[in-house]
């Protein structure tokens, strides 16, 4: 699609992505787990980058590099974040999360040091939005005599901007999925994998 458009805007001088982004096969395919096969999100990542290239560089004649493309990504999910979450004390919240999979006792006891009833009413716009999945299995944690509910970060524009902290390749190493029969793409700690891989499945079939 988008190779299609630039052949087009450019009168055929440009007909794909490496000609006018310095970057591997692989940062390619991140720009378009960021836009979500979204076009006019594709082009807002593009534009977003190339604003960034064209305030960094010295050279009006270079295009794009990895440095400009992944902060041109974070820009991109920064606005997004804040045009998806749009009360600004619900953003605060969700930013000290830094992370994309949760439950109640981890953030009440490691993270947010509250008790689990404020926590869990805290989460609870969250999920009544869609920003965040309540998974339809339980777990069972080390600080929790019963199984508890797992939570997981629905849009991986919100989850990359609360863990803005990690470099963007490790970000996408360690919670992007893609399913193999259907090519969904899930997000999800890959930590977690090991213990909670039935979760995975579970997501892809909501």
């Amino acid at each position: 699609m988008i190779n299609r458009r630039l052949t087009v805007l450019s009168d055929e001088k440009v007909t794909n992505l490496h000609q006018i982004l310095d970057c591997d096969e692989a940062t390619l395919n991140l720009i378009l787990e960021f836009s979500r096969n979204s076009p006019r999100d594709l082009i807002n990542i593009l534009r977003t980058i190339f604003d960034v290239h064209i305030n960094n560089s010295d050279s009006i004649d270079s295009i794009p590099e990895i440095e400009s493309i992944h902060e041109g990504i974070d820009k991109f999910c920064e606005n997004k974040f804040k045009e998806i979450v749009t009360d600004g004390s619900q953003q605060s919240r969700l930013k000290r999360i830094k992370r994309t999979t949760f439950t109640i006792p981890l953030l009440a006891n490691d993270i947010i040091k509250e008790n689990e009833n404020k926590v869990r009413s805290m989460i609870m716009p969250w999920t009544r939005s869609g920003i965040v999945l309540t998974l339809s299995n339980r777990v069972k944690v080390n600080k929790s005599k019963l199984p508890v509910n797992m939570y997981v970060i629905n849009d991986l524009r919100v989850a990359r901007y609360i863990l803005f902290n990690q470099p963007l390749g490790e970000f996408a190493n360690n919670n992007i999925f893609r399913c193999d029969e259907c090519s969904q793409q899930i997000v999800f700690d890959k930590k977690m994998t090991s213990t909670y891989m039935n979760l995975i499945v579970r997501i892809v079939k909501i």
